[in-house]
């Protein structure tokens, strides 16, 4: 397939083209596999077609950006504007006359394979909240079965046995049989430890969803990772799936929800369910049927549970009070009694 020299009479004008050439950009034509030209991606190939996008120049300020289309030898114009920073962006060190300067560049579709320490992977708040909430509901729920082997952690990369699996880093991940689970880690190693994931759960991103929902999935499969989760709050009710790895096809299978709605998780020992208003997870113990509290309503059974410690601590003050008046006086009434009866016998001697 012939490249496309990606000239402004085939692509459109110099706004279509994002911005100016610099003079140190190489265009595709220099080179058959040039496939980035000022640190943005130029060429894609994915399921045996190639799509071209429009090069870009000043990776500081990108502003907006086109995609093209590929059918067959020739590129068709520009149809619609895509944010470059859609997968996000990571600060690389670029060597000046002046001395390096850090310049912001795009992540593209393969960086999100293999994530590097300090890349910019943009959510919204609710992404955020999730894997906050789960994350730290998980951790207690474990610590209170005495699992103190057992390490949850967040975007953490994981380096697995098979180095030909992509080392990404999963929303949530629980991993037993760990040695120090508080020790920092940069990354979690696989062949070091002598352990891995055996849980996995993602939160659906409106600029990832094809990645959470399609590759991921396929890279934890190939990983061995027991279960895998998926949690899409993009809509209302958010929406909720399960799968598990069967030992005798290696592949996912669906966990059907029972009639309550919920998920049944084996490695966690919980059920996972949407709650009634469309827009809370839900975890119960699988034993007890406990369901796990969150952040706010820890803090109101905490603020709860002091307050009834206050006011029982409060009665039983009031009480010893009441019982410390009464016995004196009890103490008064019988001093009287007892001045009462020697007065009397006093009176009794004197008359006779």
């Amino acid at each position: 397939m012939a490249i496309s020299s990606g000239r402004p009479s085939q692509l459109g004008d110099d706004h279509a083209m994002g911005g100016r050439r610099s003079a140190g950009c190489r265009t595709a034509e220099s080179r058959h596999r040039q496939t980035r030209v000022c640190g943005w991606p130029l060429v894609r190939r994915s399921r045996g077609r190639t799509w071209y996008a429009v090069a870009m120049v000043d990776p500081i300020h990108p502003g907006p950006r086109f995609e093209a289309r590929s059918t067959g030898d020739r590129v068709v114009a520009p149809t619609r504007e895509v944010d470059p920073l859609r997968w996000g962006s990571r600060f690389v060190e670029v060597r000046t006359r002046n001395g390096p300067v850090y310049r912001e560049v795009p992540l593209t579709w393969e960086d999100l394979f293999d994530p590097q320490e300090g890349d910019l992977m943009v959510h919204g708040t609710l992404h955020g909240q999730i894997i906050r909430v789960v994350g730290t509901m998980l951790q207690h729920h474990l610590e209170s079965q005495g699992r103190t082997d057992v390490l949850v952690c967040d975007d953490v990369k994981m380096l697995w046995k098979d180095p030909s699996v992509p080392r990404v880093g999963p929303d949530i991940a629980v991993i037993p049989d760990v040695e120090d689970p508080q020790r920092p880690r940069d990354s979690f190693d696989e062949r070091k430890e002598g352990t891995g994931p055996v849980f996995v759960l993602e939160v659906i991103s409106k600029s990832t969803s094809s990645f959470d929902y399609g590759e991921k999935p396929g890279i934890y499969r190939k990983a061995g990772v027991g279960e895998c989760f998926i949690v899409d709050p993009r809509e209302r009710p958010w929406k909720l799936e399960g799968r598990r790895l069967s030992q005798e096809t290696r592949r996912y299978r669906k966990i059907l929800p029972d009639q309550r709605g919920r998920v049944f998780s084996k490695t966690t020992g919980l059920y996972f369910s949407i709650a009634a208003d469309g827009e809370r997870l839900i975890l119960e113990d699988a034993v007890t049927d406990e369901r796990l509290r969150n952040f706010s309503e820890e803090a109101t059974a905490r603020k709860a549970a002091e307050l009834d410690a206050s006011r029982e601590a409060a009665a039983r003050r009031e009480e010893a009070a009441a019982r410390r008046e009464a016995e004196r006086r009890a103490e008064q009434a019988e001093r009287r009694a007892a001045e009462l009866e020697a007065r009397l016998g006093r009176q009794n001697d004197e008359r006779h």
